[in-house]
């Protein structure tokens, strides 16, 4: 698709220069993913299976209705940027491409995986909000500058910089290591479990030059409830939460569920608390600015459930399906979206869902949604079930609950937390909880729903992270803080 072209076609949201920004950052996300796909049907094209169903897609052509079209090319080029529309960026990066007077302080933002693949999980979809929003507003008299792991260093992460702005990698230079100065901070945003032994590596040396390092939790559900994942899973994240007691200054947790667990996570291992404690801060709710994606059939009577998050043995996919399934035998007029990738352990269930009598009727699975395509769904959709038994945060309770979607999510700490009497909460394992629970909702669906609920902003995210980091000092500093802190 040609997604400069929509910005033409679709009202902006907003004028004020904040949305222009974010709108910005989420087409730059869409014209990257379009260039994955392309590059992945290009190398289909090449594959023997493609030459031998030709005929086939030749008749389909032939079948295809006058006036059809196919997909446009996206209009950005292959360094990330549209050639002819550059200069749209120029308002809201100007700053961010301002040359580096050589002595200002730093925040070195961790953005190792998010450079190496972005899944569109839960953790890289956060990395991404909250690195936009302190690149348009950075702390005072401070540069944010992203960083990835490098050979046990941290290094410039210059070219993942352009490509998340959307601008030539020519005008930030190269990815060369990082020379600490004064007063420079390190912000962990992206979760590198699986490359503890070079975050160590990377984290003494800054710290050695006086750099203080604070490391975001996103969840401690590899130590909590070890039977949900790989084993590797679960001894990569050991070894990180030894680099985190050894090597962090502070542990920024997403909620205060996240935090109590990894309080008794540490405690049980008798690995000390980061030296400056932990910290608590809340997740932003509202979808980045962008052209609506027709992404569901118009014109559908039926109530329409989402279900958001990547398909894991915790995530209650299964005992979901089996409710759906009881729904539809009973006669209820309902269907079920899925918004999430493929994920472990899950392949049996995987292959349900697509070969299930309702797929493309009224069971649909869009796999791998991006923020644009998420948001869509959420306003086409009436219910949001979260049926996980274990969770960090729920990002997509939040989202929905911003955008006004009934919450019916299971009875769990962290999800009482963060919905609070803005949720309806179903309690056990059976077919029937959720069905049940699905029928009494749309026996009242008509209802207005009373539980009140402010749901924070990213920059309200960011605002709460950037003041936590920019108070923090190590014991030796001077003005160490001991305990729980919450944003």
């Amino acid at each position: 698709m040609d997604f400069m072209k929509s910005i033409d076609a679709q009202p902006i949201p907003s004028e004020d220069a904040d949305d222009a920004w974010r709108l910005w950052i989420a087409l730059t996300e869409q014209a990257a993913r379009s260039s994955e796909l392309e590059a992945e049907l290009a190398s289909l094209k090449s594959s023997r299976s493609w030459r031998l169903t030709a005929p086939l897609r030749a008749a389909m052509r032939l079948l295809r209705p006058v006036g059809a079209s196919g997909a446009k090319r996206c209009a950005f080029g292959a360094d990330g940027i549209a050639p002819d529309r550059a200069l749209l960026a120029a308002p809201w990066v100007s700053k961010v491409l301002a040359a580096d007077d050589g002595v200002s302080p730093r925040w070195l933002v961790d953005v190792t995986m998010l450079d190496s693949e972005d899944l569109g999980a839960g953790v890289q979809r956060v990395t991404r909000r909250l690195l936009a929003e302190m690149l348009f507003s950075p702390p005072e008299r401070c540069r944010i500058e992203p960083v990835r792991l490098v050979q046990g260093r941290y290094h410039h992460a210059r070219r993942f910089l352009a490509r998340f702005l959307g601008v030539p990698a020519a005008l930030l230079g190269p990815d060369d290591a990082v020379q600490p100065r004064a007063h420079d901070r390190l912000l962990g945003l992206d979760f590198c479990r699986g490359r503890a032994t070079e975050l160590r590596s990377a984290l003494e040396a800054l710290r050695a030059a006086g750099t203080e390092a604070s490391l975001v939790v996103h969840d401690v559900l590899p130590l909590s409830d070890p039977q949900w994942f790989p084993d590797e899973v679960v001894r990569d994240y050991e070894s990180w939460l030894a680099v985190l007691s050894a090597c962090g200054d502070r542990a920024l947790c997403v909620s205060s569920d996240t935090a109590m667990r990894l309080r008794d996570a540490l405690a049980e291992r008798g690995l000390a608390e980061p030296a400056c404690g932990l910290a608590v801060f809340p997740l932003g709710a509202d979808m980045p600015p962008a052209p609506d994606a027709e992404v569901l059939p118009a014109g559908s009577q039926a109530a329409r459930v989402l279900t958001v998050g990547t398909l894991e043995p915790r995530k209650g996919h299964a005992q979901a399906l089996a409710a759906f399934e009881l729904l539809w035998s009973r006669g209820c007029d309902v269907e079920w979206i899925i918004a999430g990738r493929e994920g472990w352990r899950v392949a049996r269930l995987a292959e349900a869902l697509r070969s299930h009598p309702e797929a493309g009727r009224r069971l649909r699975w869009v796999e791998g949604p991006d923020d644009r395509v998420l948001a869509s769904l959420y306003r086409r959709c009436d219910l949001l079930l979260a049926p996980s038994q274990g969770e960090g945060f729920g990002l997509p309770i939040v989202e929905a609950g911003k955008l006004n979607l009934d919450l019916l999510v299971r009875d769990i700490p962290v999800f009482r937390e963060v919905a609070g009497d803005a949720a309806t909460y179903f309690e056990g394992s059976s077919a029937e909880a959720i069905a049940d629970a699905i029928s009494a909702w749309l026996d009242r669906r008509a209802e207005a729903n009373t539980g009140a609920r402010h749901w924070a902003t990213w920059a309200q995210s960011a605002e709460a992270l950037k003041s936590i980091v920019a108070a923090s000092r190590r014991p030796d500093s001077g003005s160490a803080r001991n305990g729980m802190e919450t944003a």
